[in-house]
Formats: C-alpha cells, sequence, structure tokens
C-alpha cells in the first residue's frame, strides 16, 4: 500500500475492466444519431465562426422570428464544439464525441473510488450510463454530464485530497459550462449547496465541544489552542467563498440569459439580494471578530441555522401541499364539468412539481418535450434513477455522520429530476456520486465472484436487449445501435422539393426542421425546427391553430405554402394533412411524406415513392414506412382518388407486398376494407361523397354533433341513404334540431326497404330518443309522432292501449301549457290516430269551448266535437258519459240554446244544478 492508499492491480485485471467499459459504453453511446435538435445546434455553430457573430435569423426562417435571442450565451460554444466534430468527422465525429465524454465521465467516477477497480464500481458505472441515456442524446446538454462530474471531482479533490487549486477550478468550469449549456444554472446551485453544506458540517461536528477557559491578560495563545484549531478550520471557508463569488461574477458578467433568469426568479432588484447575500457572508467571514465570536458561540450558531433549515424545509413542504390541493381542486372541478374522470392526486402532484421547472407558454403547446417524469416510469432511465435515488436516500439516513455538503446537493436534483423528464437523468448522476462520496469503502470495493456474474448476466441482457427490442426494457424505441445518422432523416424527398420550389415557402415540422436547414442552408429557409428561442409568438399561434382546427389550407392562406414535408413519426401532423380536403400525398423516402396542396380537385398528383433501399431499413423504420406505403392508397380513396389509389397500387405493387409482411395489421385491414367499400358503392371510379365520408367517420370519433350535422348533410343531399339518414338524424336530435330529424328519419325509413332487423332496430331507437328530447322541450305533437312510429315499426314494443295511455298522460300533464294551438294540434293528431277514442273528441271540445276565439274557431265546432263524443260512447256503450253529457251542456248554455240544453238534461236524466263545479273527466 502506497501514500495515497492505492493497491497495485494487475495488468491483466486493469485492461480486462477497461474492456468492460469500453462495451458499455460502446452498447449504450454508439448509437445512429435521432435527435432533431442537433442539426440546428451544428448549423448555428457554422454560422458563428463563419461571421464571427451571431446568426442572421432571417436567412434561417421565413416566419416571425424573436428580434432578441438570448439562448445564443449558454449553447455558442457548444455550437462551435459540434460543428468543428461533424466537420471533422461527420455523424461518426459526433458519436465519437459522445464515446469521448462518457469516458471521461468513467475515468473520474473511477478516480473518486481511489482508483480501485471492483464489482461495484462497474455496477455504478452501469447505473450510471443507463440513468443518463437521456442526457446523452446528441444536443448540448450532452456536456452537462461530463461538467456535473468534473464539479463533483473537483469538489472531492479539495475537501479530501486537499488540493485547493481544485477549488479555483470550479468557477472556471461554471464559466465554461454557461457558454455550452444552460444546466450550468443547476451546476451553480450545486456549489452554493456544497459550500453551504461544508460550513453546516463544521458547525455540526463542533456544537457539543466545550470551549475552552479563557487565557490571561498578554498570555501568549497556545499552539494547541482549540479554539485557534476551530479558527483555523472555519476561516478555509473564505476561499470557498471567494471561489463561489468569482464563479457568480464570470458567469452574471457575461450572461445575460442568467441574468434574466434570477430576474424572474427574484425579481428586477435581484441583484439586492446577490449583494446582500455576499455582503453578510464578507461581514461574517472576512472580519477578524465575527468569525471568533462564531467559534465561542458555535452551540447556538448551529441550532440557529438548524432552525432555519427546519424553517424553510417546513415552508417548502407546506407551499408544495397547498398548492397540490389548490391544483387538485382546480383539476376536480374542470373535470367534472367535462364529465371525465380524475387521475387522482398523482396527477395534481405531478403538475406542480412540473410546473416549478418548465414554465408554461407557447412552446409547452406544440411540443412533447416539456414532460412530467410520473407518467413515463416505463422508460428505465428514468424508473432506474428513481431508484438509485431512493436507495440513495436511505444511504443518507443510515451514514454516520451525515456528509451534508452532499446530502445539501441531493435534494435540489431530486426536486427537478421530479419536474422535467430530461432532468431525471441528474438525479441517478447525483446518486452514483453520493455512494462513491460516501459509500463505506469495504461496499466500494466489493469484488466478489457473485456481483461479477450479476454483472455479465444483466449486461448481456441489456445488450441483447438494445439490439432486438429496445422499446420493452424501457430505452427508447428508436435505439439503432451503429454508426451515422437515423432515417429519419432522409435526403430524396427534401432534395426533390427543393429543386422544384428553390427558396418558396415549405412547411416543416419540429422534428424535421433543424435537420432540412443543416440540409438546405443557405439556399432554403423552413417554417420552424426544435431551436424555440427565435420563433415568436405569432409562429406558435399559427402552428397551433393548424394542430387545433385540422385545417392545414391555413398554410396555404397565411404563408403562401404549396408543399409540407412530414416525417413518418409525426403522427399528428400525418393525421392532419392526410384528413385533409387539399392536401395530397406527392412523395415519399424513408424518413418523410411530402404533402402537395391543391385545390383543383381533378389535378391531383400521382404519388412518388423513393424507397430503393428499403430492404435494409431497421427493423423499427420497416413497420413505420409500411404503415406509410399503405396509407397512400388509403388516403387517396378517403378523398375520393380512387382510380389513382389503384393506380398506385398496381405500380407499387412488389412494394406493398412487402409492406404487408412489416405492416400493423391495422393498416392492412384498414387498406382492404377501404378498397372493397369504394369499389362496391362506386365502382372504381373517383368520387368526392369518399372525401366527405372519411371526414364523417372523423368527426363522429371526435363526438362533434355539431360538425357531423354539416358533413352528413352534405353527403345527404349529394347521396341519401340509409346509413348516413340515421346518422344525421341521431345528430340533429343531439343539437335540438327536432323537426328536421322527423323529416330526414322519415325519408329514412322510405329508402330502407330491406327490412334489415339491425336497420329496424336502430331506427325505433332514434324515434325513442327523438321522442324523449321532443317531451323534454314540450313539443308534444312532436312527441307523439314519434312514439306513434315507434307503435307502427313494432307493435310488440309499444303497444296501442299503451300508446293511448301514453298520450293522454303527456296532455294532461301539459294541459296547463299556454300554446294553445300545440294542443289543438296534438288533440288533431290523436283524433287521427284513435278515431274511435271518444275521450279525444271531448278534450277538443274543452279547448275549443275555451279558446274558440284564439283558434280562429266557433262554439258550433265545440258542440260537433261534444256531440261526436256522446254518439262514440252511446255506439260503444260506455256507462261513465256523465263527462260528455256534461260537456255538450255547458257548451249549449254558452251558446244561449236553452231549449237543447234542456232537451240534453232531461234525455240523461241530470239537473242544471250538476253543471256548477263539476270538472269531471273522462
Amino acid at each position: 500500500m502506497n501514500t495515497d492508499g492505492l493497491t497495485e492491480q494487475s495488468g491483466k485485471r486493469k485492461i480486462f475492466f477497461s474492456l468492460g467499459v469500453i462495451l458499455l459504453m460502446a452498447l449504450i453511446g454508439v448509437r445512429q444519431i435521432i435527435d432533431v435538435d442537433v442539426w440546428w445546434h451544428i448549423q448555428l455553430g457554422h454560422d458563428m465562426l463563419t461571421h464571427f457573430g451571431a446568426p442572421d435569423f432571417s436567412k434561417f426562417y421565413f416566419t416571425p422570428i424573436n428580434p432578441e435571442i438570448l439562448d445564443l450565451r449558454y449553447t455558442w460554444l457548444g455550437d462551435i464544439i459540434f460543428y468543428l466534430t461533424y466537420l471533422a468527422g461527420g455523424t461518426v465525429g459526433l458519436q465519437l464525441l459522445r464515446m469521448t465524454l462518457m469516458a471521461w465521465c468513467a475515468w473520474m467516477l473511477w478516480d473518486i473510488n481511489q482508483r480501485r477497480l471492483s464489482a461495484a464500481l462497474f455496477t455504478l458505472l452501469i447505473v450510471f450510463f443507463l440513468t443518463t441515456y437521456q442526457i446523452q442524446l446528441m444536443r448540448n446538454a450532452l456536456f452537462s454530464m461530463p461538467f456535473m462530474t468534473a464539479l463533483y471531482w473537483f469538489w472531492w479533490k479539495y475537501t479530501v485530497k486537499n488540493r485547493t487549486k481544485f477549488l479555483w477550478m470550479i468557477p472556471a468550469l461554471l464559466f465554461i459550462w454557461s457558454c455550452i449549456h444552460g444546466t450550468y444554472m443547476l451546476g451553480c446551485v450545486l456549489f452554493c449547496c456544497l459550500i453551504g453544506g461544508n460550513i453546516y458540517s463544521f458547525f455540526w461536528r463542533n456544537r457539543n465541544v466545550e470551549p475552552p477557559k479563557k487565557r490571561k491578560k498578554n498570555q501568549k495563545p497556545d499552539k494547541t489552542d482549540m479554539n485557534a484549531s476551530l479558527l483555523e478550520e472555519l476561516l478555509t471557508a473564505r476561499s470557498q467563498i471567494t471561489a463561489l463569488f468569482l464563479a457568480f461574477l464570470l458567469v452574471l458578467f457575461y450572461n445575460q440569459a442568467a441574468i434574466n433568469e434570477l430576474s424572474r426568479l427574484l425579481g428586477s432588484f435581484w441583484w439586492m439580494w446577490i449583494t446582500a447575500g455576499f455582503g453578510l457572508l464578507a461581514a461574517v467571514f472576512f472580519t477578524p471578530q465575527v468569525p471568533q465570536w462564531l467559534i465561542a458561540k458555535r452551540a447556538l450558531v448551529f441550532k440557529t441555522i438548524r432552525a432555519g433549515l427546519f424553517l424553510f424545509v417546513a415552508s417548502c413542504v407546506v407551499l408544495l401541499s397547498y398548492k397540490v390541493i389548490q391544483t387538485h381542486q382546480a383539476e376536480s372541478v374542470l373535470v367534472k364539468a367535462q364529465n371525465g374522470s380524475h387521475s387522482g392526486w398523482l396527477k395534481s402532484t405531478a403538475k406542480v412539481f412540473n410546473s416549478l421547472v418548465v414554465k408554461a407558454d407557447d412552446r409547452v403547446m406544440v411540443s412533447q418535450d416539456f414532460l412530467s417524469p410520473w407518467f413515463h416510469l416505463h422508460e428505465m432511465y428514468i424508473s432506474l434513477s428513481f431508484l438509485v435515488g431512493l436507495v440513495t436516500l436511505v444511504v443518507f439516513i443510515i451514514r454516520r455522520p451525515v456528509p451534508t455538503d452532499i446530502l445539501f446537493t441531493f435534494f435540489p436534483v431530486m426536486i427537478l429530476a421530479f419536474g422535467y423528464k430530461r432532468t431525471a437523468g441528474f438525479l441517478g448522476m447525483v446518486s452514483v456520486f453520493s455512494i462513491l462520496l460516501i459509500g463505506k469503502r469495504k461496499i466500494l470495493e466489493y469484488d466478489r465472484l457473485w456481483l461479477w456474474l450479476c454483472n455479465g448476466v444483466f449486461f448481456s441482457g441489456l445488450a441483447l436487449s438494445l439490439f432486438l427490442f429496445p422499446q420493452k426494457i424501457g430505452i427508447w424505441e428508436k435505439h439503432i445501435p451503429g454508426w451515422g445518422r437515423a432515417p429519419l432523416f432522409s435526403t430524396q424527398c427534401a432534395d426533390e422539393v427543393l429543386l422544384k420550389e428553390g427558396d418558396n415557402p415549405v412547411f416543416t415540422t419540429i422534428t424535421n426542421g433543424g435537420f432540412l436547414l443543416f440540409h438546405w442552408y443557405p439556399e432554403k429557409r423552413v417554417f420552424v425546427d426544435s431551436f424555440f428561442a427565435p420563433h415568436s409568438g405569432e409562429t406558435f399561434n399559427q402552428f397551433k391553430s393548424i394542430l387545433l382546427s385540422d385545417d392545414p389550407d391555413l398554410l396555404f392562406r397565411k404563408f403562401g405554402i404549396y408543399r409540407a414535408i412530414v416525417c413518418h413519426q409525426d403522427l399528428v401532423w400525418m393525421n392532419v394533412f392526410s384528413s385533409s380536403q387539399n392536401w395530397y400525398p406527392e412523395s415519399m423516402d424513408e424518413g418523410v411524406m411530402v404533402f402537395l396542396y391543391e385545390s383543383d380537385w381533378d389535378k391531383a398528383p400521382q404519388p412518388t415513392l423513393y424507397l430503393d433501399d428499403f430492404d435494409d431499413q431497421p427493423e423499427y423504420n420497416k413497420t413505420l414506412v409500411s404503415n406509410r406505403v399503405l396509407e397512400i392508397p388509403s388516403i387517396l380513396i378517403a378523398k375520393g382518388r380512387l382510380t389513382q389509389a389503384l393506380n398506385f397500387m398496381k405500380e407499387e405493387q412488389a412494394l406493398i407486398h412487402k409492406a404487408h409482411r412489416f405492416a400493423d395489421p391495422f393498416s392492412v385491414e384498414q387498406l382492404k376494407k377501404n378498397i372493397q367499400t369504394a369499389q362496391a358503392e362506386y365502382n372504381g371510379n373517383n368520387s368526392k361523397i369518399l372525401y366527405l365520408k372519411s371526414v364523417l367517420q372523423r368527426k363522429i370519433i371526435e363526438k362533434k354533433p355539431e360538425a357531423i350535422v354539416a358533413v352528413a348533410g352534405e353527403i345527404w343531399d349529394q347521396k341519401p341513404t340509409t346509413e348516413i339518414g340515421l346518422q344525421l338524424s341521431d345528430s340533429l336530435i343531439s343539437t335540438g334540431q327536432l323537426d328536421r330529424a322527423k323529416e330526414i328519419l322519415t325519408k329514412t325509413e322510405e329508402l330502407d326497404r330491406s327490412e334489415d332487423r339491425k336497420v329496424r332496430k336502430n331506427t325505433i331507437s332514434l324515434w325513442n330518443k327523438l321522442a324523449e328530447k321532443a317531451l323534454q322541450s314540450k313539443e308534444l305533437l312532436l312527441g307523439f309522432t314519434s312514439l306513434h312510429r315507434i307503435h307502427t315499426l313494432d307493435n310488440e314494443k309499444l303497444t296501442r292501449t299503451q300508446l293511448k295511455q301514453i298520450s293522454f298522460k303527456l296532455y294532461l300533464e301539459h294541459g296547463m301549457d299556454k300554446n294553445i294551438h300545440q294542443r289543438y294540434r296534438y288533440l288533431l293528431k290523436l283524433r287521427e290516430v284513435f278515431n274511435h277514442e271518444p275521450a279525444v273528441l271531448h278534450h277538443l271540445s274543452v279547448l275549443v269551448l275555451k279558446n274558440y276565439s284564439e283558434l280562429g274557431l266557433s262554439l258550433a265546432d265545440a258542440r260537433s266535437f261534444s256531440e261526436q263524443a256522446l254518439e262514440l260512447c252511446e255506439l260503444q256503450s260506455v256507462e261513465k258519459n256523465h263527462p260528455y253529457v256534461i260537456q255538450l251542456s255547458r257548451v249549449l248554455e254558452a251558446g244561449g240554446q236553452k231549449a237543447e240544453l234542456e232537451k240534453i238534461l232531461k234525455k240523461y236524466g241530470m239537473e242544471k244544478q250538476s253543471l256548477e263545479g263539476n270538472n269531471e273527466q273522462p
């Protein structure tokens, strides 16, 4: 054992361990470039080196851009590094850069482990590289992995190895970091936590030590005096605070973006808080009396600091809990208003943590990047980060004494990891650092055979999974082992568009905008890419409005765009263009599909495929491309271009045959169904109704009754069918257009001559629904008409007796309604249906007697109804005919026909007094 406590290790052991680490890094790190950000980073680096200044973004985008872009302040150096790396080695050079940074991290972790090689260290390296999988994506965040590792490594060198120069390297590290990626702000927070935790640890360790007795006057201080020793130890914080101040000075002096972030967090007077904080630290540590007083009163100082920390933590917990409760209540009200189901407290908690990290704005609406990790625990790097974080928390609990400098850095990273999917990997990183820095040596040096075997088995299983089914183990499904860029970044269609359009505007998505900018520059500009900073709110509003309205024609009307390039994996945009009326698939390669705007339905283009290398595509992309190939004829059929769809399938017969083997079964069945339906109904000829039917199906799925009425109504006017009639009637009832629903439903019955039981059942169901809606709206006549149709269609479901009972009950329930004309028409309808029912005539007589002037009738009409009712009673031998007699008598009395009245009363043996107050109903 040498003076540093290091042991000699055999050369073979080092070689095998190094090979294992290289294989591990290659297994995870050597993957095709699928990252959409790297291309605009390269282009920015190229432009900055070419012009020695900020790029002119008007040459990048034809959409509106922001006047000031601060993101470049903390990305410019990373952009230049990416550009120079690509210039030197292309995409392979970029992948080697990732491997180099991973190797640098592995070397620093090995150094922190006292340069001991063990099975435990290899396990930690596996955890480290898996949890940082997302961070390793090819963008500037990649550099945060070695920089954060270097921060802990420098601190370990300074505190454990007593190498003071490494403390002064931290400000330089943070300054360089601030020129590469925005995570430098996390680095600054961690540096503050390390220093604060170190000072807290000092007072904790010495809180119970009794201060020595006072020295006599003029007595020389003893070199072994405990106060002097503690004072000397405390004053080492001077250099730490100076280094922290230097770091802040370097970062804030240069980086305006950091100032903006502080302004957002602390307000416009942020500089007062920073100045006050450093002023207080200077007063405490750089004046001669205060440190001595702190040493003398260290027990009290420790209690004060501990109480302050407790209050801070308790306040954070209370505020977060209040925020979660508030969010949960708001979500509950919203869900209740929408008749949905609430996912519970987990969603509310995740939303609160996400809001702490991600500011909700237009970017969140158009990107799927700003997500909470709580709903992505199926992804290995997130779940593994949380698991190793939990293990580290347990280690902190059982470790004595607690290394507070490392502990203080753990919690801000944990909060960050809980809030943002991309930053979950930092929790895994800090957990590995913490275990290495505070773990017991005998555990970190554990080197038994069984642990090596476990590492080997896990490594082999991981390798097999990454090559065969990465998505099933929670690794990104587009993980493609190998060199170069992924098929997503194809060039055949892009070159064709450049040739046809020149510098005319072309729509690009967030996914492919960066690569197309890199590929086309300076000949052609793009609509948007994943670099959000330059794009104005107007651009994002246009982007969102197209998505929300499903109307890509806005691109043509607003920007004069005729072509759109959409990646195969952009399913939302693919559906938007596929389901539109005027955008047709023009060409396709292994990465994208080009849509052409053509308002003239007769001039739709014939699609062209550039898929000569289909057999060389990776398996996941074969499925993606196959689905798109089969979707092209389905899209054409949906737009009514059946002839073109059949021609396309004939020309690309060989490729379509291959696509059937790899495509999803749904795509295959959908194409077969579409072709069979279109040929059976339209004999292989083009028809615009096919497009309307596809729109109708989409609106049915989206459950938009107003839109269904509009589309189904247009189809009905051109080609009325039973199916369309039933759907239109249903939507008309839902939207309250009851009279038109009755009209369409009646015509639909006339169309259906097949006596299909299913159609009959659906028709009865709709009449029943119409009756319910009509009666709720107190439209008695329409309600009774609907009920009568149900009786006509199925007299077992609603017998004549039941219909009669229901109809009279409805009239009596709504008999006091003011709409006299509706009641009169209702009774006339009942008379038409129940022409042998005296009660109907009786009610007609009562109604006319009271309201004959308003109805435009006379007392003679009331008398006629009443006399007819009595005749039917006599014919049917109705015993209780008193109400009918009384009603006729009242009509005669009202008409002044006394002789006739006496005659009727005498005939039926009744007294005139019986007419008064008698309201008996039949």
